[in-house]
């Protein structure tokens, strides 16, 4: 009788064990609080100064002497990337931690729309301004080198970049000719190859 009381005894220990086991394997992981950054550009009353906000904390990045604005933000490790520019004519700029680097245009000033960064490298796509000759040509810098995606005979537009591995994806819309007439068409470049998505 001892030994079957003993039995029982230990029964309900290696239940209680497992059970105590189980619940542990269930509890929660803490949560780890991210760092949420925003760009864009507020109005001092006379021109547009570019803003970063960290968790709802403002940071100016111009001194609103002349128009400003940002597009994109994008964070790698400590640094911090945002796409944007100088004037609506047309200067496109990188700031790296706070730090403004110009972006080179084909003559007749730039757009800066997307910011993205991939081993090291950092992808910023946009497009050159027309001038009076030609269409917009789509632009694809990589650190601060340009490429365009386009022959400017008709519009095209970059507005966002992604880079995996060794593939680097622009998204955008362009011109073409269909029939005549002028129609646009989403389009998505591929390491430079366009891949026509939609178009009306």
């Amino acid at each position: 009788m001892k030994r079957i009381k003993l039995l029982s005894s230990l029964a309900i220990l290696v239940i209680v064990a497992s059970c105590s086991k189980k619940n542990n394997a269930f509890v929660s992981p803490p949560v780890v609080a991210k760092d949420v950054y925003v760009a864009g550009f507020e109005n001092n009353g006379t021109n547009n100064v570019v803003k970063v906000w960290k968790n709802g904390i403002a940071a100016t990045l111009t001194d609103g002497s002349t128009g400003a604005y940002a597009n994109s933000v994008f964070v790698s490790d400590t640094n911090v990337y945002i796409a944007g520019g100088y004037d609506y004519a047309g200067v496109a700029k990188l700031w790296t931690n706070g730090l403004i680097a110009p972006l080179p245009d084909a003559g007749n000033g730039a757009v800066a729309q997307s910011v993205f960064v991939n081993d090291n490298d950092v992808y910023t796509a946009g497009f050159y301004y027309a001038g009076n000759t030609s269409g917009n040509e789509a632009v694809l810098w990589k650190n601060g080198v340009a490429t365009s995606l386009t022959d400017g005979q008709y519009s095209a537009f970059a507005y966002s970049v992604f880079a995996s591995g060794t593939d680097v994806y622009v998204a955008g819309s362009q011109t073409v000719i269909v029939g005549g007439f002028q129609a646009s068409e989403a389009v998505l470049w591929k390491n430079g190859m366009a891949n026509p998505a939609y178009r009306w």
